[in-house]
């Protein structure tokens, strides 16, 4: 499945529950982006919350259960849908946005690259 597919699924998705991320107006677009910044905000601290935990118990030789690090992945896919609705609600295109974003990296952190990789 591509990215633009996952994006649609979620956009319909939303809609079907009545969460409409798309623009009306600036006041609208505003609100959607307050909205998302807190409550991807809170999906940021699940995860920490969760990898806090995993380091503790890293660091007092507790085995860490593969629990754990499914939470972490669920957690880190609620940031991702986040991302996705805002995106949508700013009229981006993703893939379009990150090779651009990508470009501007590369020139950026040209000197920080390790020779021979």
């Amino acid at each position: 499945m591509e990215l633009k597919d996952i994006i649609e699924e979620q956009r319909q998705f939303s809609a079907r529950h009545g969460w409409h991320w798309k623009v009306e107006n600036m006041e609208n677009m505003m609100k959607r982006l307050e909205y998302g910044t807190i409550a991807m905000t809170g999906e940021v601290g699940e995860f920490a919350n969760v990898l806090k935990k995993v380091i503790r118990d890293k660091e007092a030789n507790i085995p860490i259960e593969e629990e754990k690090f499914a939470h972490l992945r669920e957690e880190l896919t609620d940031i991702f849908i986040y991302v996705i609705l805002m995106s949508v609600t700013l009229g981006m295109n993703l893939e379009n946005d990150w090779k651009a974003k990508k470009s501007k990296n590369e020139e950026r952190f040209k000197r920080y690259e390790v020779e021979g990789k």
